[in-house]
Formats: C-alpha cells, sequence, structure tokens
C-alpha cells in the first residue's frame, strides 16, 4: 500500500455544502515504520447528502482553471499539508471487562448466554479481544476479557471516532450478531496532559432483544426490497438512538509513543496486536460510586395505542410503563386502555442502588408503554433521558407531558398512527435528597387525582365545496375534536 486517507463522515457533512470539494488530501502509510510523512496527494471531491440537502452546483471547467492558476503562484493546499510533521504512536485500549450482557444465545437443549468478544477500530487499523463464553440469565452475563488493543495511529488524524463493538460469535450462517456500538475520540484523549484516561464505564444501547412477534416480521418480509431501515441493526450500531440498554464495558486508554517489543525480544511491526494484562484491575481501582434511587409519578395518558388479546374479541390489552436505567427497572400497575385513555395516579420508587459518581458514566433513563405481563412485556414506544438532566433536577421537576418515540425495530404500530403520551414527573439521584423530598411528591400525586369539569364547545357554521356533505362534516368535526383535545 502507498498510503491511503481516513475521515470521519461528520467532518465531511458540517463543511459548507456537505463535501470536500476538489480538494487535495494527503496519503498516510501507519502501516510501515519508515513511512512517517505523507506519501502523496490525491485529488477528490466528496459529499454526503442527508434528509433535505441539495447537492451543491459547480461549474467545474471554470473551477479547474482557477485552481491552475492558484496551484501555479501557491502550490497545493492539502487537507494534510507538506509542512505538518507526521508521528507514528499507538492508541492503547484497555478492556477489563463487560456488565449485564443480553441473552444472545437461547439454546433449547443446552444453557442460554453469550461469546462476547469486543472489537476497536480506528481508522484503517482493528483488533479484537478473545472470545469468553458466559453461561446463565442476564445477571451473570459478565464476561472478564482483562486484555489491551493496540492500534498503530498516524497524528495528527482526520478520523477522530474510535469505535469499540461488543459481539455475540456465532458459527452459523447468520454470523455474528452485533450487540451493541460504544465510541470516544482520539482529539480528546490526545489533548489530555496524561494523554490517557481512568477505568471507566461505557454504557451500551441497541434494540430490544425480544418481543418481535409475527405480525411485526410479516410487515418487513412486505418490505424487502424497498428502502425500508433494518432498524435493528441501526438502533445496535448508533446506540444513542436506541431504546434499550444492552450493558456496559469498563474500559482505560492511552497513547504511547513506542510498543513494547515481542517476547524474543525483536521489534513490532506497526500494525494491531493484542496483550494479556497481567494483573486484574483489583475493586478498589474501579470508578468510585455513590448511591441513587429512581422516582416516578405516572398520571394518565392519551392517544395510548390499543392492542387486541388474542382470545378475547373486542377487549383491549392493559397498558403500563415502564422505567429502566441500567440494571433497575420501575414498572408501574397495568391498566385499562379505554379508548386511548389510561388512568394510573401512582408512585414508584426504586430501590437503593449504586451507580458512577461521574453521572455522565451513569445509564440513561428510558420510560417506555408497554403492553404484556409478567416475562413477556414488551415495550412500544419510549422516550430516553439522560441521567445527568434528570438528577439535575433534584427531584423538583413538576409533572409533565412527555410524547413517545415508536420502537421502530419491534415496528408494531401501524404506519402513521401516534405512539402517545404520558403525564409523568420523574426524579433520579442520591438518596438522601429523595428521601428528603418524599411527602412533597405524595402531596403532588393526591393534587393530580382532583379532577375539575370542563366544557368543549364547537360550532361548524359552513362547508363549500364538497363532494358529500354529510361525511365531510362527519369527518370534519371528529378531526376538530381531535384538535381540541391535543391543545
Amino acid at each position: 500500500m502507498i498510503g491511503s486517507f481516513v475521515v470521519d463522515a461528520s467532518r465531511i457533512y458540517y463543511r459548507e455544502g456537505h463535501e470536500f470539494y476538489r480538494q487535495w488530501v494527503g496519503l498516510i502509510d501507519d502501516t510501515e515504520v519508515g513511512d512517517a510523512g505523507v506519501q502523496g496527494y490525491l485529488k477528490m471531491s466528496i459529499s454526503i447528502i442527508g434528509p433535505g440537502d441539495k447537492m451543491a452546483q459547480h461549474d467545474e471547467e471554470s473551477d479547474k482553471k482557477l485552481e491552475k492558476i492558484e496551484e501555479e503562484k501557491n502550490g497545493i493546499n492539502a487537507a494534510v499539508p507538506p509542512c505538518v510533521k507526521r508521528e507514528n504512536c499507538y492508541l492503547v485500549t484497555t478492556i477489563h471487562k463487560c456488565e449485564y450482557l443480553p441473552v444472545m444465545d437461547n439454546n433449547t437443549f443446552s444453557k442460554s448466554g453469550i461469546d462476547a468478544f469486543v472489537k476497536v477500530e480506528m481508522g484503517t487499523a482493528s483488533k479484537k479481544t478473545k472470545v469468553v463464553t458466559i453461561k446463565g440469565d442476564r445477571g451473570a452475563l459478565n464476561p472478564a476479557f482483562d486484555s489491551e488493543i493496540w492500534l498503530p495511529v498516524t497524528v495528527p488524524v482526520m478520523s477522530d471516532t474510535i469505535k469499540m463493538t461488543i459481539w455475540d460469535e456465532d458459527s452459523g450462517p447468520a454470523g455474528n450478531s452485533l450487540v451493541g456500538t460504544v465510541t470516544d475520540k482520539f482529539n480528546l484523549l490526545n489533548e489530555d496532559s496524561n494523554k490517557s484516561t481512568p477505568p471507566h464505564w461505557l454504557n451500551i444501547y441497541g434494540a430490544q432483544v425480544n418481543g418481535y412477534e409475527l405480525g411485526s416480521n410479516l410487515k418487513k418480509i412486505g418490505k424487502i426490497g424497498s428502502s425500508e431501515r433494518d432498524w435493528k441493526a441501526h438502533y445496535n450500531k448508533f446506540g444513542h438512538e436506541a431504546p434499550h440498554y444492552r450493558g456496559r464495558v469498563l474500559i482505560e486508554q492511552r497513547i504511547v509513543k513506542s510498543a513494547p517489543p515481542k517476547k524474543d525480544g525483536s521489534e513490532r511491526d506497526p500494525e494491531p496486536f493484542r496483550r494479556k494484562l497481567k494483573k486484574e484491575l483489583k475493586q478498589s481501582q474501579f470508578p468510585p460510586t455513590d448511591t441513587y434511587k429512581i422516582r416516578a409519578m405516572v398520571v394518565s395518558g392519551t392517544e395510548i395505542p390499543k392492542f387486541r388479546k388474542t382470545l378475547s374479541v373486542g377487549k383491549a390489552r392493559k397498558m403500563q410503563i415502564k422505567i429502566q436505567c441500567g440494571k433497575n427497572e420501575l414498572y408501574s400497575a397495568r391498566v385499562e386502555n379505554n379508548n386511548g385513555v389510561c388512568e394510573w395516579y401512582e408512585m414508584c420508587e426504586s430501590e437503593i442502588f449504586k451507580y458512577p459518581r461521574d453521572l455522565d458514566s451513569c445509564p440513561d433513563i428510558v420510560v417506555s408503554i408497554s403492553k404484556g405481563k409478567d416475562t413477556e412485556i414488551v415495550p412500544i414506544a419510549y422516550k430516553r433521558y439522560t441521567f445527568r438532566e434528570v438528577v439535575e433536577s433534584n427531584f423538583t421537576d413538576d409533572c409533565k407531558w412527555i410524547t413517545f418515540a415508536e420502537d421502530k425495530a419491534l415496528d408494531l404500530l401501524e404506519d402513521g398512527q401516534f405512539p402517545g403520551s404520558v403525564l409523568l414527573r420523574l426524579g433520579a439521584g442520591k438518596v438522601d435528597i429523595a428521601d428528603r423530598t418524599f411527602q412533597d411528591w405524595e402531596k403532588s400525586l393526591d393534587s393530580s387525582r382532583q379532577k375539575t369539569s370542563y366544557q368543549l364547545r364547537m360550532h361548524v357554521y359552513q362547508v363549500r365545496g364538497a363532494a358529500c356533505l354529510c361525511c365531510f362534516i362527519t369527518r370534519f368535526s371528529a378531526r376538530a375534536l381531535l384538535i381540541f383535545a391535543v391543545f
């Protein structure tokens, strides 16, 4: 290989016109120790067009003439200019362990579990840990890897993203299954005075593992060949949009100038490699923790989707609210769905639990509207909050109407169907603050039970140009009532 050019897609998209247009870029060879500088230049164009964007228009012939004059006068203007000194180093990612991974192998004749490994990627370099097999329920799926992944990097970098993917190894025809994806930023690490981070947790999010019904699968089969996105794969790849917590991974990172020699004392080629840690991380070296509680006051819901029971003609399934923060889960009571209206008027509070003192390392809180019961609870739609934003309210936020987003991987709603809204008060924080505010929440719950009578009045004055007047007024009236109900 002569050289390559790697750049983050976001760097291109947020430029003017969402493009590199006729841009000179420097080619870098990370695979040879002696090739520390730019190995050549390539002129190219790249554009990234998203929804609602328009591709930039250019007069290429005119641009070529102007470029020729500019380059003869000042030389080429490359994305990696020749005056920038390039240095080789190694990104070292220590993968200590994962916790609370989902059950990926459901076997009829053997114990369920996961064959887990972690892959680290940056630019064109990648390496994975060994596979660790764990059997049991989800609480037991905590594989320890105790491995270092060394990736050669040439700085300054154009691709800033460090990607870590967690996988379940599968030798079957479908291949390995992606559990989830987490990312870090190389330049943030490189700008640190020590060029290192202490052990810290990264939370993994993805699609629901269970709950995929025959009806939703048939809908997906009907969309094969269309431009319909594979939302299950999308959620597992882009965890910041996902509705479900899939565990966490404990890592630390550092940047070093050179790699240790091989066991025989010889120098290493600049290629990715893996090393076993000499010592496991002691419990005292784990990220410091605090004790927390979560509390939710669930009042009522409107426009909640209706689902029919399989064996009960015409009867709608009861619905409930599920609140998940990592391995901690809260559930409201299951209540009747009366024409899209559910009434709970209850308060739920978690047991005391421990999570990192660093609020950004704590799992997000996911509120879901769910159907089913016991082990067959299926979240239909969700609203996700960062742990920090809820904790920083100090249990003082008022009740708010929240609008859910459909879980598009499960795809249990009709196209265009509204996923519902719920009146909810949500709090999380340290135990002393939770206990101190409990009475205020009880008073708020009592107030929410008090109902006031209102009158809705609408005048329909005139209709013109309608093909069928009676039908039009019926539909118009229903639509107007719906609008008034929303506002």
